[in-house]
């Protein structure tokens, strides 16, 4: 686990552009008694189901579009690799300490990777740095100490540290990774208390948390045209929105490719646009820089995209879409059992993390994070919903 996420880094071309640690996932893969694996873990089961489906009718799109080879083979090859590295992980993550070894080899390999510039005049000239440079071995940094706090029954210092790495993220421009440890941070409270919840009791949560979020919305606007907090990118986006007070906007502003996406589909509703949906004739690269001005210029010979479930109706058409539905709805469901469960585990945090993360990138984040950030929340899910169905380890 180690070697596979130091490897995680390192990129090969070879059919697209493949990690490392794929290629050490299928060199292992034919070691695995796969046949037991379904057998323990049903999730598992409906988890490849519903790749393996998605598969095919990527395939039928790609042949209805006649699909030039070369995007073909990395698009099928996207869904192969998910495939293969969630069975890898679901293997490996029987013993909590292999997620632990492989979250800290990421925190290496992302603290390590490429030159840390501590010049605070490097955020003002590009407000991404501290989301492409820091976030990520913040993040994993984050889970190894929650972990180790939930283990030493310490479990309420969790949300206060998730709250507070979640302001700082929207100081720093890095407002999606903000709202995804704000959304963790509300999962844990609730499970730390034990609230119980019943029908009023839900519509009470979302009317206080709608209010809760808009005032915090409108200081967080108020304070980014007055440039007292966020960077470069907040300020041209909030400058360019009609209404800056409207989240909707914002959320249409910095997701552009997502609603071009779907504009997309409509044009090809059944069978899609086939792997990497090519813009041939420039028209959807011309709608998104028709909406961000000459902000945001992008040339690009394929569709802009940035859903994950926008993306699998872009490629493979409507049976895509339902195949997408159908293994987050199923792990999605994994995830609420556990939540449910009385007793907690230490890494309950990692998973309330990762599924947050996956909730926001299903329907936010680019199509490939199928092979790099799915297998993790997946096989988290799989694996811990088995392993302590019936635990009394850790009431």
């Amino acid at each position: 686990m180690f070697l596979s996420g130091l490897t995680s880094q390192v990129y090969i071309n070879l059919i697209g552009r493949l990690m490392l640690s794929e290629l050490l996932a299928v060199f292992f893969f034919p070691l695995f008694n796969l046949s037991t694996l379904l057998k323990s873990y049903p999730t598992l089961r409906k988890v490849l189901k519903g790749l393996m489906f998605l598969l095919l009718v990527q395939i039928l799109s790609d042949v209805y579009n006649e699909t030039e080879l070369s995007n073909a083979l990395r698009g099928c090859f996207v869904i192969v690799f998910s495939m293969i590295s969630v069975v890898f992980f679901v293997k490996c993550f029987g013993n909590e300490k292999s997620v632990i070894t492989y979250l800290f080899s990421l925190f290496v390999i992302q603290l390590l990777f490429g030159k840390v510039n501590l010049d605070v005049s490097v955020l003002e000239e590009n407000s991404n740095f501290f989301k492409t440079r820091f976030v990520g071995f913040i993040n994993m940094f984050l889970m190894i100490v929650s972990y180790y706090l939930y283990k030493k029954r310490l479990k309420r210092i969790v949300p206060l540290i998730f709250i507070i790495y979640s302001i700082i993220c929207l100081v720093l421009d890095a407002r999606s990774n903000g709202l995804i440890f704000f959304i963790s941070t509300l999962f844990l409270v609730i499970k730390n208390r034990r609230i119980k919840f019943n029908g009023m009791k839900y519509i009470v949560l979302f009317i206080i948390s709608s209010v809760v979020f808009y005032l915090s919305y409108i200081s967080y606007v108020n304070k980014v045209l007055s440039n007292s907090i966020g960077g470069s990118n907040a300020s041209i986006q909030m400058n360019a929105m009609n209404n800056p007070y409207n989240p909707f906007e914002l959320l249409y502003m910095g997701r552009k490719e997502a609603f071009i996406a779907f504009q997309a589909i409509l044009d090809k509703p059944v069978m899609g646009h086939g792997s990497w949906a090519e813009d041939k004739e420039g028209r959807y690269s011309n709608m998104i820089n028709s909406i961000a001005g000459r902000n945001h210029v992008v040339e690009s010979e394929y569709i802009p995209n940035h859903s994950v479930l926008l993306g699998a109706w872009l490629f493979s058409g409507i049976l895509g879409f339902f195949a997408i539905v159908y293994i987050f709805s199923s792990l999605f469901k994994v995830y609420f059992k556990i939540f449910k469960r009385y007793y907690e585990y230490p890494v309950f945090p990692i998973i309330t993390f990762t599924t947050a993360n996956m909730m926001w990138a299903v329907m936010f984040s680019p199509f490939g994070l199928l092979r790099t950030t799915f297998p993790l929340f997946a096989s988290l899910l799989i694996v811990y919903n088995e392993k302590y169905k019936l635990s009394k380890e850790y009431e």
